[in-house]
């Protein structure tokens, strides 16, 4: 009998210490994923800080590699596309007053100048607010570029 007992304590002892060692994988699986996780979410920040910036340097003239400067470009022309596309914010409708009998000019018609400029301001507050979207490619190349030290200011 005493040859029983010792034998489902020793299996007993066993059983509880594969689960502790089952227990301790699991724990340092998950903090393994943890860790890639929140590894994942700051480069996101970080790409998502570095994009705004090689924006910046590229409107403000800068040298940059042609291969950016040709993603870059196309970005730009598809944010203007873009405004260009969207309605205009709501605004006022000009009074226009209705010219009298006695005077024979119309009233001036709203310059083509003054459409631009709106368009142009309402591209660059879209951009800004970051209703614009930027490609992973872009993403990729811009990080390699910096990465590989080909940026020159």
């Amino acid at each position: 009998m005493a040859d029983i007992s010792k034998i489902l304590t020793e299996a007993w002892l066993k059983v509880n210490e594969g689960i502790g060692s089952a227990a301790n994988s699991i724990a340092d699986a998950t903090k393994e994923k943890v860790n890639e996780i929140n590894l994942n979410s700051r480069r996101s920040e970080v790409l998502n800080q570095l994009v705004p910036k090689i924006v910046e340097i590229y409107r403000s003239g800068a040298t940059l590699p042609e291969e950016l400067t040709t993603i870059l470009k196309e970005l730009t022309d598809i944010e203007d596309q873009l405004a260009a596309l969207k309605p205009a914010p709501a605004t006022k409708a000009p009074v226009m007053e209705v010219p009298e009998e006695k005077n024979e000019e119309a009233p001036a018609a709203p310059q083509d100048d003054m459409e631009q400029a709106d368009k142009a301001e309402a591209a660059a507050q879209a951009f800004f607010d970051g209703d614009h979207h930027v490609g992973v490619v872009l993403l990729g190349r811009v990080t390699q570029h910096v990465a590989a030290g080909r940026y020159a200011a």
